[in-house]
């Protein structure tokens, strides 16, 4: 994996500020108009759990935005483009999965308060957490949008969304990178709550504080994860590959996301989080990635 400079590292992304038992985490890349899953974030992201966890003062966590209209908009996309070789590849991923998993065992709840785009990575670190409030805004849209990149979500994506949210869903949203809105993100189980935009801290904080009062099984913890596939899951494979158009950069890793998808759901959650680990690897070196990457910095 090639080096480069991290402009970065020296920058507070990730901001604590603890109230009442509460730890509220806001994401702000003073440096940019959106807050993007840097090396350095996701670093930061590590070590404020890290401290959360070990702070008695704390029983839950809050994580929000300073940016109006954005949660966390993605992985950092020129950061995926140094990435040169397959040990390189897996080296990101593996790292993404270790933060997050940490997110998702920690032992005090976290509430994502969304009011913005939460895409990609982002959406990947709110299924993580124990929960997710989403202001009913017009700004909030969340979704997948990995295979517009030639890639599969790397964090876990392939595996949390359908736990949350079933199966179709997530053969519709998936494999597409189409994104949704607050009241689908409801209707899917993605959110716990949506709530009007002046209430929605205050919402997070009441249901963060809810958490901390009982045992919370998030979907992919129960008798290890694995989902009774539907018996109409032939024809909604079958409806999604149909979508696909053979000739299209997309199309090796629109395949990629229902089949890692699929074998995903159908194994215990550990073992699909191997599935798509090894499945993004392969797809960050291929050429239809480097392709699809490059074209991102043309637009």
């Amino acid at each position: 994996m090639r080096k480069v400079a991290c402009y970065h590292c020296a920058m507070e992304l990730l901001r604590s500020d603890i109230r009442d038992g509460v730890a509220f985490g806001t994401f702000d890349d003073p440096a940019s108009k959106v807050n993007k899953l840097s090396i350095a974030l996701w670093e930061q992201i590590d070590r404020r759990l890290a401290e959360w966890e070990s702070d008695d003062r704390i029983q839950a966590i809050v994580l929000a935005s300073a940016k109006p209209k954005i949660w966390i908009a993605g992985a950092d996309i020129a950061e995926l483009q140094t990435v040169t070789d397959a040990a390189g590849a897996r080296t990101m991923v593996d790292r993404a999965h270790v933060v997050l998993d940490r997110l998702a065992r920690l032992r005090k709840p976290v509430v994502a308060a969304i009011q913005g785009a939460t895409l990609g990575g982002g959406l990947e670190v709110a299924l993580a957490c124990q929960g997710i409030v989403v202001a009913d805004a017009p700004t909030v849209q969340l979704g997948l949008p990995e295979v517009k990149l030639g890639l599969i979500p790397g964090a876990g994506g392939t595996q949390r969304f359908p736990r949350v949210a079933g199966i179709a869903a997530a053969l519709r949203y998936v494999p597409t990178g189409d994104s949704f809105d607050a009241a689908e993100a409801v209707r899917l189980g993605v959110a716990a709550r949506m709530v009007p935009p002046g209430e929605l801290l205050a919402a997070a904080t009441a249901y963060a504080r809810e958490l901390a009062g009982m045992d919370h099984v998030r979907p992919w913890e129960r008798e290890g994860g694995a989902l009774s596939l539907p018996a109409n899951v032939d024809s909604l494979r079958a409806e999604a590959e149909a979508a696909i158009d053979p000739a299209h950069a997309m199309a090796r890793a629109r395949r990629t996301a229902i089949d890692t998808v699929l074998r995903g759901a159908a194994v215990a959650t550990r073992d699909g989080m191997e599935i798509e680990k090894q499945a993004f690897t392969d797809l960050l070196v291929s050429p239809e990635a480097k392709q699809l990457i490059e074209a991102f910095f043309q637009r």
